[in-house]
């Protein structure tokens, strides 16, 4: 079963686990300023059921679209989709990697919900930006305000999981993001992203090599026009990779340093 499905009978008061439709939600700045969450124009209650009718509000985590493509997307899209053992890890990476989203592994403020019933955009619910949403007082309207405002609900196995996911979220102790590694695993590391980084490099200086190349020839504009694009975005994701791999080089260096020191 789906993530989300479709919103309960109108009949049924508002739960935890209804994703709502909302206008608008809002933070406040340290200053005491009000700031509009300007993507979030759904909402999922993560309140008790109870929690509505008996007190007239509840806890709303905000829900936006998700950015990222999916790695299959992505392989396909970019024209990188190869022979049968590339599909297969392909295949199996996709697996993996909803699985991850799903269980929010990597990101416990973030549950990974789909899309909505009969539409394409995926989205994900933020556990670290949770609001206030007061309802109507009188029971009649906020009952039809519910039946209006509701468009879907986790599924069973989902809403089961909710608990667990706010626990993780809210009360879990974390480990530090780079020092938690054991050294053997952090020179691993180190080693493959300085690897990966070495070849982007040695990949982007060829680019400059071919376009002044071409340069120097007179080739075709448009020839040059997308090595450069394909030079900037090689350059882009190259100070990406490096950017992610600088934590766990001066974590290590933090740690050798260290051991010379004992």
């Amino acid at each position: 079963m789906p993530l989300l499905t479709g919103p309960p009978g109108t009949d049924q008061p508002l739960g935890q686990g209804d994703v709502l439709e909302v206008p608008q939600l809002h933070k406040t700045t340290h200053d005491g300023q009000v700031v509009i969450c300007p993507r979030a124009k759904l909402a999922l209650v993560v309140s008790r059921d109870c929690v509505g009718v008996n007190k007239g509000q509840v806890l709303v985590a905000s829900v936006v679209p998700v950015n990222a493509r999916l790695l299959a997307e992505q392989q396909i899209r970019d024209g990188q989709d190869g022979g049968w053992k590339e599909r297969l890890t392909l295949f199996r990476d996709l697996l993996k990697g909803l699985g991850a989203k799903r269980d929010g592994g990597l990101s416990p403020d973030r549950i990974y919900l789909g899309p909505l019933p009969g539409t394409d955009q995926r989205l994900v619910a933020q556990l670290d930006e949770i609001s206030s949403l007061q309802l109507p007082t009188d029971p009649d309207a906020q009952q039809r305000w519910s039946a209006e405002a509701r468009v879907a609900r986790l599924a069973a196995d989902a809403l089961r999981a909710l608990p667990t996911r706010l626990y993780w979220a809210l009360c879990r102790t974390g480990f530090d993001d780079h020092d938690w590694l054991p050294t053997p695993d952090l020179k691993a590391v180190c080693s493959a992203g300085t690897a990966a980084v070495e070849s982007m490099r040695v990949a982007h200086s060829d680019f400059e090599f071919r376009i002044a190349n071409d340069e120097a020839g007179a080739a075709n504009e448009r020839k040059l026009d997308q090595l450069r694009t394909e030079a900037e975005k090689l350059r882009g994701r190259l100070e990406e990779a490096e950017g992610e791999l600088r934590p766990y080089k001066e974590a290590l260096s933090r740690r050798s340093s260290e051991v010379d020191k004992g």
